[in-house]
């Protein structure tokens, strides 16, 4: 009978840390591509054009009139793509030592999401309808 390979001490370590890990580490767990789409994604609500803005032809107007609606309805299905790579890793075979790190990466980007949406509602409204 073979015997099964233990868990190296670097595995047990990563493990037992995540559990007592405070909030601030486990953000920094997130990596630096959802840090990024996050921080984007803060940008982009801040700056979200008022409603009814015309475009413009020069300066910061091209870019919040022209550039940054262009550009939220793909950071939009980016972080839906996220949310469900991170429900898929979560309910797959993950070690239970990861999971946290997928519940807090799902639960920021539906809460980023409904925060751009509401925040580009009455741009999107004005523009659509």
């Amino acid at each position: 009978m073979a015997k099964r390979p233990s868990r190296s001490t670097k595995q047990s370590r990563v493990s037992r840390n995540t559990k007592s890990a405070s909030p601030a580490a486990r953000l920094l767990e997130l990596g630096a591509l959802r840090w990024a789409l996050f921080l984007f994604t803060l940008f982009l609500i801040v700056f979200a054009p008022a409603a009814g803005a015309k475009a413009g032809a020069s300066g910061w107007s091209v870019f919040s009139t022209i550039v940054m609606p262009a550009l939220m309805p793909l950071t939009f299905m980016v972080l839906l793509l996220d949310a469900l790579m991170s429900t898929v890793f979560l309910r797959g075979g993950q070690p239970p030592a990861r999971r946290p790190r997928y519940r807090l990466s799902l639960a920021l980007n539906l809460a980023l999401v409904v925060a751009l949406v509401i925040a580009w509602y009455p741009f999107l409204s004005k523009a659509l309808f």
